[in-house]
Parts: C-alpha cells; structure tokens; sequence
C-alpha cells in the first residue's frame, strides 16, 4: 500500500485548487462580462431594475380571526376537547 500515499495527497491538492480556480474563473468570467456590456451599451446608464410593487395582503378579517383561533386551540391543546374553542 505504498501508492496511498500519493493519492491523499492528489486529493489535498485538488481539494485547494479547486476553489481557488473556481473563484478565478467567476472573477475573470464576470470582468469579460462588464468588459462586453460596456462595449455593446456604452450609452446605457447603469441604473438597477424597477422594483415590483409588494403584494397587499388578501387575508379578509374573518380569516385572519379563524387562523387566530386555530393557533389558539393548538396551544391550548391538552390531549382532550376541553379548552377548544370552536372554529366557525
């Protein structure tokens, strides 16, 4: 078994430099990318994408009241009906 060795050590070495190529590759990959959309846009300004507008909620009072009383009850839960309220 004298060949083990030498694989745990090509492990640890690709354990190390795998990362660090793969953290080289997404930087470089990412400056030919500015590098092209400013070569193609180069009057565009750079400005972020519009915001959606956030959803109201659609939860009516009496749903809301009948969660409440649902989450209630589960606290209140003791094994049997006593302490239940009913949910309409």
């Amino acid at each position: 078994m004298s060949s083990e060795p030498i694989y745990i050590a090509a492990i640890l070495i690709l354990a190390i430099l795998l990362p660090i190529f793969t953290i080289f590759a997404f930087k470089k990959g990412y400056e030919l990318g500015v590098r092209d959309w400013n070569r193609i846009n180069p009057d565009e300004p750079k400005s972020l994408p519009p915001r959606k507008p956030k959803k109201t909620s659609s939860v009516s009072d009496k749903e809301l009241k009948k969660l409440e009383t649902l989450m209630e009850n589960i606290e209140n839960y003791d094994g049997t009906d006593a302490n239940q309220k009913e949910i309409k």
